[in-house]
């Protein structure tokens, strides 16, 4: 059980990061880590901040360390997601961003944005090689995520 100190502490990080203050992220970070370093929401906003920082690997390390002790840690399955697009790695990304859609609607719109990313490059690699009988299938999921497509 988290302690109603962390808890603020964390809302006071994620408010930071959302406000795209970095420096103050960073340094407030560095504080919670001091204190809680086992904690996954700490761990957790470690990895935004370095996937922020373009230090893909040291975020793919931290979220993968949170999925081996909560697989259903929801904004990990979409940093995943995120580390696989950064990666080209576009069918990873788009199976975070399923096991996302299927468990959770406060992260919809997050695993929506990976998943129609991750199709449309699926789509732009099968044009540039001329593969057109491999473009339904990515097509045919990308109009499906429409809400307004006929096909719903």
């Amino acid at each position: 059980m988290r302690s109603t100190q962390l808890q603020q502490e964390l809302a006071a990080l994620d408010n930071t990061i959302d406000h795209e203050q970095w420096d103050h992220a960073r340094s407030r970070l560095a504080q919670l880590l001091e204190q809680w370093p086992d904690d996954v929401g700490v761990r957790h906003d470690a990895a935004v901040i370095a996937a922020h920082d373009h230090q893909w690997e040291q975020a793919q390390t931290l979220w993968e360390e949170i999925l081996r002790e909560q697989p259903a840690h929801l904004p990990a399955l979409i940093g995943m997601g995120h580390v696989a697009l950064h990666k080209a790695e576009w069918t990873v990304a788009a199976n975070y961003a399923r096991q996302v859609m299927t468990a959770d609607s406060r992260y919809q719109a997050d695993a929506r944005r990976i998943l129609i990313i991750a199709l449309a490059r699926q789509i732009q690699d099968h044009l540039a090689r001329q593969e057109w009988p491999l473009i339904p299938s990515p097509a045919h999921e990308l109009l499906a995520l429409d809400s307004h497509h006929p096909s719903r």
